[in-house]
């Protein structure tokens, strides 16, 4: 109940957990059904002979999946908001980065694979808003603060590559 009251923003803990109960007199209850076990052990572990320990083991041993680096740097290093359709198409262009990508198969890919940007239309004017900055730092109103930390190369037939710009000292 503590916790509640710090994260409600009260210093003086005991008169606010009075009024907390006094709004909601089942809070203790409720609280304890969803507080988390001060027992961290999994039922696995609760069992007595070497399997127990093994199961524990083998819980604690999870591999991070491969190939997630380069997009978690991709995250990070995304100019947009997290979630937003700039963010999916910076990111698509993140992921081809190396080699370039033709507008139209980029199109293709981020309608497929991501449900908020299934119309072709309402891609390809995120897309341009994303592809607009370029090397002389010239870009759409909305990427212009974007325009600073990277620029995107435009070829012939829709060709699309994405370029960081070098940071200043």
């Amino acid at each position: 109940m503590t916790a509640i009251a710090k994260a409600l923003g009260f210093t003086g803990s005991s008169s606010v957990l009075k009024k907390i109960e006094a709004i909601c007199p089942d809070i203790k209850d409720r609280l304890a059904i969803n507080a988390p076990s001060k027992d961290t052990t999994s039922e696995a572990n609760t069992k007595v002979g070497k399997k127990a320990t093994k199961v524990a083991s083998e819980k604690k041993t999870v591999a991070a999946p491969q190939g997630s680096s380069a997009k978690d740097e991709g995250e990070r290093l995304c100019p947009y908001r997290t979630g937003s359709k700039y963010s999916a198409i910076w990111l698509a262009l993140w992921q081809h980065r190396k080699t370039g990508v033709t507008r139209k198969v980029l199109i293709e890919e981020i309608t497929s694979s991501n449900p908020e940007m299934s119309d072709p239309k309402t891609c390809d004017f995120a897309l341009t808003v994303v592809a607009s900055p370029t090397l002389d730092g010239s870009a759409h109103r909305s990427a212009d603060k974007a325009a600073d930390f990277y620029w995107v190369e435009k070829g012939a037939g829709g060709f699309l590559k994405l370029h960081l710009r070098e940071r200043k000292a």
